[in-house]
């Protein structure tokens, strides 16, 4: 993740005089939020863990040129605190009442888009100190490295070498395209509250989190052509190329009117297409959260940027002028997915899981169905490619 080191150290300069008061507010908050974790500290000196917390954040700042001995340091600081009887769903509530802290202690200086930049940071730093402490979430992704290395070295990116063979490409893959969005609203309706009367729902962190990918995947504001879902752009830029939307789009308006099994029955997609959306809609439909967030977390988030930058190699090949939109979408989806969307989607997931042993192999099974389901995709996908 790419951290505004220049936000993150003024920031800090500002609250750093009154380092004390930060810790009062934090800890205050973390107790008043959170009333579970303060059992943790009923045998701590105060003063002294106020202190090391201080410490702490002062050597983040510090080192943010030098992430190799912050990763040294922050992955013991993990295995401490794993030790100490801290717990992967402790991470959110610090989060909240540290970005909460620094915001009240900051004597006015506080702007809006530090809260994200802190945000970042924070993911950044729970993520290593969370492989210290023996994060599932790392030895989810070892178990799953075989199939997410097939999908990463599959044939069907070296075959996008022409226009023709493009629109072919989008042409399936347009299908995953859209059905991203049932997984992202799938985590925004278990996660927030999308009806009325409003009420709160799970940690504040976490609906930040999902309400952030939300905004950006269905009205990102970081294009050439506007404000836009991914979709919708995706669909532009299919339509520069001269791919043919309509089976797509006669699809979607069949899933509005009938539902998604329904237009499966009687779409027209290859096979492989219809049983990846059907993967993904069972998964999305299941009820089943942790679930959702690992497809969309492991089976989406980490290996999309991965799988696009062999088509983007190839499409600085082939005809510029015509797939420039196309080539935008992909590197705006690399890079959002890479630097936001992919950290996020691990906190995400872990925070949904928790320390439950029978979710985090649920999430395994998820995760080898959903890259399985993309795997014969892709087959499909190259199989017309080639005969092009």
């Amino acid at each position: 993740m790419a951290l505004d080191k220049v936000l993150l150290r003024e920031s800090f300069a500002s609250v750093a005089p009154h380092g004390e008061r930060l810790m009062d507010v934090f800890y205050e908050e973390l107790f008043d939020r959170y009333p579970g974790v303060k059992p943790l500290f009923t045998k701590t000196d105060m003063k002294t863990q106020k202190k090391k917390l201080l410490q702490a954040l002062s050597f983040v700042i510090k080192n943010l040129d030098q992430p190799e001995e912050m990763g040294t340091v922050l992955r013991e600081l993990g295995r401490k605190h794993a030790d100490f009887g801290a717990k992967i769903e402790h991470y959110p509530a610090v989060g909240e009442a540290l970005i909460f802290a620094l915001r009240k202690t900051s004597g006015g200086q506080w702007r809006k888009e530090m809260e994200p930049a802190w945000l970042d940071a924070y993911l950044a730093v729970a993520s290593l100190m969370k492989e210290g402490g023996g994060s599932r979430i790392e030895e989810l992704l070892k178990k799953t490295a075989p199939k997410r290395s097939a999908l990463t070295a599959h044939p069907v990116y070296g075959l996008v070498d022409s226009i023709e063979r493009l629109r072919i490409f989008s042409e399936h893959h347009v299908y995953a395209v859209w059905d991203f969005m049932t997984l992202v609203k799938g985590l925004q309706q278990a996660l927030t509250c999308t009806s009325i009367p409003w009420v709160p729902r799970a940690d504040q962190l976490t609906r930040r989190l999902v309400n952030e990918i939300v905004l950006d995947e269905e009205s990102d504001t970081d294009l050439d052509v506007g404000c836009a879902s991914h979709y919708e752009l995706y669909l532009r830029a299919m339509t520069k190329i001269g791919a043919n939307t309509s089976a797509i789009e006669t699809f979607v308006a069949d899933v509005e009117r009938s539902g998604v099994p329904a237009a499966l029955e009687r779409s027209s997609a290859p096979l492989a297409v219809k049983e990846f959306v059907g993967t993904t809609w069972d998964i999305a439909s299941s009820g089943n959260l942790h679930m959702i967030a690992a497809a969309f977390c492991i089976g989406r988030e980490e290996i999309i940027p991965d799988m696009f930058a062999g088509i983007v190699t190839q499409l600085g090949r082939t005809a510029p002028e015509r797939t420039a939109l196309f080539e935008h979408y992909l590197r705006r989806h690399m890079d959002v997915d890479k630097n936001r969307h992919a950290p996020m989607a691990r906190q995400m997931l872990e925070n949904v899981c928790g320390d439950n042993a029978a979710k985090w192999t649920q999430a395994e099974e998820v995760v080898d169905r959903v890259l399985s389901a993309r795997l014969a995709l892709w087959d499909v996908a190259a199989q017309a490619a080639r005969a092009a």
